[in-house]
């Protein structure tokens, strides 16, 4: 999974770095104006490599601003390492981190599942290990005859039951409303007015013949 937000971040990021690279360098002027001296300390933007080596160094933070004098539209230049800036600089490191923040999550949510599939496949590679005569001892599962492409063959199966968790746990949910619902709605009688006594049992009686009384009725 993160391997995979990885690839996709640095295909974008590539795609990114060679475009800005080559637009910088069509805008570089090579032949400069007679008597301009270069300065040595500042990066060159004249070929693809050192202006995508400078590009990503801007990128890691490792890079500096400097110019260089003979370009032939300055402020265009300004426009594309700005936008660059804010493209990979801001938003696709962020994008990255926002990707790795919904990897991990989602694994988390998931842990247990993998944890149990881990478990079970450790377990097979355990008893594939032990002798023959200790595995048909020890195997557990129901063992039924399947027929393959190359012929038949015995395979070991275990009977699992899976339970929607989601779907039960949301019907318990609606179960509990219900359940408040009736209580609030019942009227105050009596018995319930009276002092509680831990063995008087006639309150609950009366609790339940006035649910079997509203309870639905069928007419035949």
């Amino acid at each position: 999974m993160i391997l995979s937000n990885m690839i996709r971040f640095l295909l974008v990021y590539v795609v990114f770095l060679f475009g800005f690279s080559a637009a910088i360098v069509a805008l570089m002027d090579e032949n400069p104006p007679d008597g301009m001296k270069t300065n040595n300390s500042s990066p060159t933007y004249s070929n693809i490599q050192s202006t995508t080596l400078e590009l990503f160094k801007l990128t890691i933070g490792m890079g500096e601003l400097a110019f260089t004098d003979h370009l032939e539209y300055i402020e265009v230049f300004y426009f594309l390492l700005i936008a660059y800036l804010v493209l990979t600089y801001i938003l696709l490191l962020n994008m990255l981190i926002a990707l790795m923040s919904e990897t991990v999550e989602r694994v988390s949510r998931e842990s247990e599942s993998i944890w149990r599939l881990q478990r079970s496949l450790t377990i097979l590679d355990l008893e594939r290990a032990l002798p023959w005569c200790l595995r048909r001892q020890l195997q557990s599962g129901i063992t039924k005859t399947m027929t393959l492409v190359r012929g038949q063959d015995s395979r070991t199966f275990f009977r699992v039951e899976e339970v929607n968790w989601q779907k039960w746990w949301s019907n318990l949910a609606i179960m509990r409303e219900e359940e408040e619902i009736e209580v609030e709605q019942e009227p105050m009688s009596i018995a319930a007015q009276q002092p509680r006594n831990l063995w008087n049992i006639r309150p609950h009686l009366a609790r339940l013949r006035g649910r079997r009384t509203s309870g639905p009725h069928t007419v035949i």
